[in-house]
């Protein structure tokens, strides 16, 4: 009942607009003696075990040789945990932190490795847009719903899947708590929100929305 009233669609990305199989494109180290086998082989021990598709696409790529102890997630951010004593964190670069590539590669996912001293290594991911996303969107659109995409990726990335699949609003850069505050705006204004997620970090956004669809093993 309450999806036959909604008003809005609000989307996730990764794993819902687009395929969700990430692969890794590219290994770039900015920390002097340090290699990329090196850093990919410590950012796949912290991954380990991750559903995350940037964890899976890591441990695809690594040989698996390292192990990580005391794995801490903080949904929204990354993943620390200590490898030979050192402790490292992967996760989204903050505000600062700008990927190396910012021309061909601007759309692409990246993550950064770092320990206390600062970045070590950043990893470059490619998606593809699922090939009836653009449809979907436009049936949504066509029968009167406002679409939305909300992601927590980099907002060039988002602005070129919105592009693509034709979303007019949408936003990146946002953390699963920036996703929650939307949503419960655009329901204080009246608005009757399905909100459709992977299910991996958008566990209380699909709690609060009116109706929730969650994509894969979500």
């Amino acid at each position: 009942e309450t999806l036959a009233r909604a008003t809005h669609v609000v989307f996730d990305k990764t794993g819902t607009l687009t395929v969700g199989r990430l692969r890794l494109v590219d290994t770039v180290p900015v920390r002097a003696g340090l290699t990329a086998a090196e850093a990919l082989e410590r950012a796949a021990a912290l991954e380990c075990g991750s559903e995350h598709p940037v964890g899976q696409a890591l441990a695809d790529a690594a040989d698996g040789r390292l192990t990580a102890a005391g794995i801490r997630n903080t949904p929204g951010h990354g993943i620390e945990g200590t490898i030979d004593g050192v402790t490292y964190r992967i996760g989204k670069p903050s505000v600062d932190a700008e990927p190396p590539l910012a021309t061909d590669a601007e759309a692409s996912t990246w993550v950064v490795l770092a320990d206390a001293d600062g970045p070590l290594a950043w990893f470059r991911f490619a998606d593809r847009l699922r090939a009836d996303a653009h449809a979907t969107v436009e049936r949504l659109r066509v029968a009167g719903l406002e679409v939305w995409l909300l992601s927590g990726d980099r907002p060039a990335t988002v602005a070129q899947i919105a592009a693509e699949a034709g979303i007019a609003h949408a936003e990146g850069g946002l953390l699963p708590a920036d996703k929650l505050a939307r949503i419960e705006a655009l329901q204080r204004g009246g608005a009757i929100v399905a909100m459709v997620g992977d299910g991996i970090n958008d566990a209380p956004v699909l709690a609060a929305a009116s109706v929730s669809i969650a994509m894969g093993s979500g």
